[in-house]
C-alpha cells in the first residue's frame, strides 16, 4: 500500500495509531536508521487543506521548540490519496504524566506551555487574512444556532450566551497569528528526560493569539497549576510578544496582577509550587491583561455551545463528556458572573 510514498522502502515496522479524533489514518512508522514518524493518511479531496497545513508547518521549522517537524508530504495509491509525514517525538501523553507529578512541577511544565506557545505566535498570519471579528463573530452565530437546533439542552447555555454577547466588542482590532488550532495537554507529550513536546498541528490556523486559550479547560481538567502555569508563562516579565501586535500591547495598560495572587495562594495552600510573581525562578512579576482574561471566557464559553453538536455524531458517551466539561466550565466562572476562572486564583484548582 505504502510503496509509493518516497522513502518507505527503508521502513521497518508500521503501526496503526487509534488516537485521536482527525478522520486521518494514521501510523507510527520505524525506519531502519531508527527514527521514529508519524504518518497521515488522508483523502485526495482533502488534498487542498492538508497541503496548505504542511507547508504552514514548515513555517515553523526553526522556532527552538520540541515539536513535530515536517518530513514529506505527497499523493499516492494513484493518486486517491494524500500522505504527509512528520517527526514522532518519544514520551508519554501529558494528560497521563501530569497528576503523578509535584504541583511544582505541574506549574513549572505549564509555564513552559506558556512560552511555546509565545514561540509558536511569532509567526504572522498572511496579510491577505479575513478581519478576525467579522470572522470570528460569524462563527459565534453558527454556534448558536447548531446548539439551538441540535436537540440537547446544555446546562447555563443562556447565560453563556449572554456572557458572549457582552463581550463580542472586544473582537475589534485583535491581531492574528499562526495557531496551533487544538493546544491542550492532550496534544502534548513528556519525553524521558522531563521536557514539553507539542504534537498534532492537524487542525492549525491563523486567527487572535488569545483564542488558543480555548482549550485550557482540557488542561485545567486535569491540573489547575498546569494551566495557571501556562498563562504565567505566556505573559511571562509582563512582555507581550511583537507577533501578537501593537493592539494587544495596548491591552496590558489595564492588566491586572491576578497571576501574582493566584501564585500566592498556591504556595499558601499548595506548600508554593509557584514563586509569589508566579514564575519558576521568582524574578520578575507577571501582569495579565484583563481584557485576555475575558476574551478567553468569551472563546471558552462560544466552545461550549459548539461542543455538543460536535460530539453528537460520535454517540452518547461522548455528549456526555461533554456536558460534563460544561458544568465544570460553568463552576469555574460562576455561571459566567466572573471573567477569570476559579482554578487560576486557587479556589478548587490546586489538585494534590
Amino acid at each position: 500500500m505504502f510503496e509509493e510514498i518516497p522513502g518507505s522502502e527503508r521502513w521497518m515496522s508500521i503501526e496503526p495509531v487509534p488516537k485521536g479524533w482527525s478522520k486521518d489514518i494514521k501510523y507510527r512508522v520505524k525506519t531502519k536508521e531508527g527514527q521514529s514518524l508519524l504518518v497521515r493518511i488522508s483523502d485526495i479531496a482533502d488534498y487542498p487543506r492538508k497541503k496548505l497545513e504542511y507547508d504552514a508547518l514548515r513555517k515553523l521549522d526553526d522556532l527552538p521548540v520540541l515539536m513535530t517537524r515536517p518530513v514529506d508530504f505527497g499523493m499516492f495509491d494513484g493518486g486517491s490519496r494524500v500522505f504527509t509525514i512528520t517527526t514522532w517525538i518519544e514520551g508519554e501523553d501529558a494528560e497521563n504524566v501530569l497528576p503523578s507529578l509535584s504541583l511544582k512541577e505541574q506549574y513549572d511544565l505549564g509555564w513552559e506551555a506558556g512560552m511555546i506557545l509565545r514561540q509558536i505566535h511569532r509567526i504572522p498570519a498572511p496579510p491577505e487574512q479575513p478581519d478576525w471579528a467579522e470572522r470570528f463573530n460569524r462563527k459565534i452565530d453558527r454556534n448558536i444556532r447548531n446548539y439551538e437546533a441540535c436537540g440537547i439542552e446544555l446546562p447555563g447555555a443562556d447565560k453563556a450566551i449572554r456572557h458572549i454577547n457582552s463581550l463580542r466588542h472586544l473582537l475589534e482590532g485583535r491581531p492574528q497569528v499562526f495557531q496551533h488550532g487544538d493546544y491542550h495537554c492532550c496534544n502534548m507529550v513528556i519525553t524521558a528526560d522531563g521536557k514539553l513536546g507539542i504534537i498534532d498541528f492537524n487542525r492549525l490556523d491563523y486567527g487572535d493569539p488569545w483564542e488558543e486559550f480555548n482549550r485550557i479547560v482540557w488542561c485545567a481538567s486535569v491540573s489547575g497549576p498546569f494551566a495557571s502555569g501556562r498563562i504565567n508563562g505566556y505573559f511571562a516579565a509582563g512582555v507581550v510578544e511583537d507577533a501578537v501586535g501593537d493592539a494587544a500591547e495596548d491591552a496590558v495598560h489595564g492588566a491586572v496582577d491576578v497571576a501574582g495572587a493566584a501564585a500566592e495562594h498556591a504556595a499558601e495552600h499548595a506548600g508554593g509550587y509557584a514563586a509569589k510573581d508566579g514564575s519558576p525562578g521568582g524574578s520578575g512579576q507577571v501582569r495579565i491583561p484583563l481584557e485576555f482574561f475575558q476574551l478567553m471566557s468569551l472563546y471558552i464559553a462560544s466552545n461550549m455551545l459548539a461542543s455538543v453538536p460536535w460530539a453528537i455524531p460520535f454517540g452518547q458517551e461522548e455528549v456526555d463528556v461533554m456536558l460534563k466539561q460544561a458544568e465544570q466550565v460553568l463552576d469555574w466562572y460562576d455561571g459566567f458572573r466572573n471573567c477569570v476562572p476559579r482554578w487560576y486564583v486557587g479556589e478548587g484548582g490546586l489538585n494534590p
